[in-house]
């Protein structure tokens, strides 16, 4: 699996499983409690996340980079639909030709690119 070139810290700790088996975990979320699934903490987050067979974002908004990076540090299989581009907080952000993400096609060709140019 292609790694993304300058994954997030983060997501370089999420791709390591979690130590404890999903199976002896406590309960992750109060469906009475919250009316959803709702989790209850990194150690829960964690879990659920390695438990999942997809990781899909919509509207990720800043987070569509750490989807990505978790998603291929993890070799899960994963869907985004981005919304805001927010150049001034991604300025590293850049295409192969070397410009800076600006616009929503920018940062779709970015989200696109191929493992040679993730390396």
């Amino acid at each position: 699996v292609a790694r993304w070139g300058g994954a997030t810290p983060a997501a370089e700790e999420l791709s390591q499983p979690p130590a404890e088996p999903a199976s002896t975990r406590g309960t992750v979320f109060s469906e009475e409690e919250y009316g959803a699934a709702r989790l209850c903490g990194a150690a829960e987050a964690r879990g659920a996340l390695w438990g999942c067979s997809v990781v899909a974002g919509m509207y990720p908004d800043q987070a569509v980079d750490a989807l990505v990076d978790f998603a291929l540090c993890s070799g899960k299989p994963f869907a985004a639909v981005p919304c805001c581009v927010y150049a001034s907080e991604f300025p590293n952000r850049r295409l192969p030709d070397g410009r800076v993400v600006t616009s929503f096609n920018d940062l779709l060709d970015y989200l696109q690119r191929t493992p040679q140019e993730l390396s």
